[in-house]
């Protein structure tokens, strides 16, 4: 017969000794195990994940396009696809979007200069 402190835990009839110190600190007393909601059981492959890129696109523009149809959102919030579109047109063929896309690539590295270099004061 094995002593408690023996190098065999397992009492006499066999059984299991209580989980080692290490298996007891990775999870608190009380704590369950978190059940995953989703997980994708393989990788995909590219060709698969383009079509599920593709499918949830179309899905959304499809939602967008009878929300607008069906008058379930007033036009000032969301206009429909082919008012977008054709401000778009018009916009580029005008060059005002052109104008509008360099102020933008202008001030987002310049917006956010300033924060970076105050969150790493120059050392005096």
């Amino acid at each position: 017969m094995a002593g408690a402190g023996g190098p065999n835990a397992a009492g006499e009839d066999g059984a299991e000794s209580a989980p080692s110190p290490a298996k007891l600190s990775a999870r608190k007393p009380g704590q369950r195990k978190r059940q995953r909601w989703f997980s994708l059981v393989s990788e995909l492959t590219p060709l698969a994940f383009a079509v599920v890129a593709a499918s949830v696109f179309f899905a959304l523009f499809f939602l967008w396009s009878v929300a607008t149809a069906l008058d379930l959102v007033q036009p000032l919030f969301l206009p429909s696809p082919a008012k977008v579109a054709g401000r778009l047109w018009l916009f580029a063929n005008n060059g005002q979007l052109w104008q509008d896309a360099q102020v933008s690539l202008y001030r987002i590295p310049s917006g956010s200069s300033p924060p970076r270099s105050s969150a790493f004061p120059a050392a005096c």
